[in-house]
Protein backbone atom coordinates (compact mmCIF):
# COMPACT_ATOMS: atom_id res chain seq x y z
CA UNK A 1 0.00 0.00 0.00
CA UNK A 2 2.90 2.33 0.75
CA UNK A 3 4.09 2.08 -2.86
CA UNK A 4 0.64 2.85 -4.23
CA UNK A 5 0.08 -0.64 -5.61
CA UNK A 6 -3.47 -0.88 -4.32
CA UNK A 7 -4.48 -3.88 -6.44
CA UNK A 8 -1.62 -5.94 -4.96
CA UNK A 9 -2.45 -4.69 -1.47
CA UNK A 10 -6.08 -5.69 -1.89
CA UNK A 11 -5.05 -9.09 -3.26
CA UNK A 12 -2.92 -9.73 -0.16
CA UNK A 13 -5.76 -8.54 2.04
CA UNK A 14 -8.16 -10.97 0.35
CA UNK A 15 -5.76 -13.79 1.26
CA UNK A 16 -5.43 -12.44 4.80
CA UNK A 17 -9.22 -12.28 4.99
CA UNK A 18 -9.49 -16.01 4.33
CA UNK A 19 -6.82 -16.81 6.91
CA UNK A 20 -8.15 -14.26 9.41
CA UNK A 21 -11.65 -15.67 9.51
CA UNK A 22 -10.47 -18.12 12.16
CA UNK A 23 -10.30 -15.30 14.75
CA UNK A 24 -12.73 -12.42 14.98
CA UNK A 25 -10.17 -9.69 15.76
CA UNK A 26 -7.99 -10.63 12.78
CA UNK A 27 -11.06 -10.84 10.57
CA UNK A 28 -12.16 -7.42 11.75
CA UNK A 29 -8.67 -5.92 11.30
CA UNK A 30 -8.51 -7.11 7.68
CA UNK A 31 -11.78 -5.31 6.94
CA UNK A 32 -10.37 -2.11 8.46
CA UNK A 33 -7.32 -2.41 6.17
CA UNK A 34 -9.57 -3.08 3.19
CA UNK A 35 -11.46 0.08 4.11
CA UNK A 36 -8.19 2.03 4.16
CA UNK A 37 -7.29 0.76 0.68
CA UNK A 38 -10.76 1.63 -0.63
CA UNK A 39 -10.53 5.15 0.78
CA UNK A 40 -7.01 5.61 -0.64
CA UNK A 41 -8.39 4.67 -4.06
CA UNK A 42 -11.50 6.77 -3.52
CA UNK A 43 -13.57 3.68 -4.26
CA UNK A 44 -16.65 4.77 -2.33
CA UNK A 45 -18.86 1.74 -3.10
CA UNK A 46 -16.11 -0.57 -1.82
CA UNK A 47 -15.60 1.66 1.23
CA UNK A 48 -19.32 1.53 2.00
CA UNK A 49 -19.27 -2.26 1.66
CA UNK A 50 -16.32 -2.52 4.04
CA UNK A 51 -18.06 -0.30 6.58
CA UNK A 52 -21.03 -2.69 6.53
CA UNK A 53 -18.69 -5.66 6.90
CA UNK A 54 -16.94 -4.00 9.86
CA UNK A 55 -20.30 -3.47 11.53
CA UNK A 56 -21.56 -6.98 10.77
CA UNK A 57 -18.38 -8.96 11.53
CA UNK A 58 -19.05 -9.25 15.29
CA UNK A 59 -22.63 -10.32 14.62
CA UNK A 60 -21.88 -12.93 11.98
CA UNK A 61 -18.53 -14.24 13.08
Amino acid sequence: MKTGNFSAAFCHLENAHILGQQQMLWHWAVHFWMLRVAIAQQDWPEAAGQIWRIILTPLGH
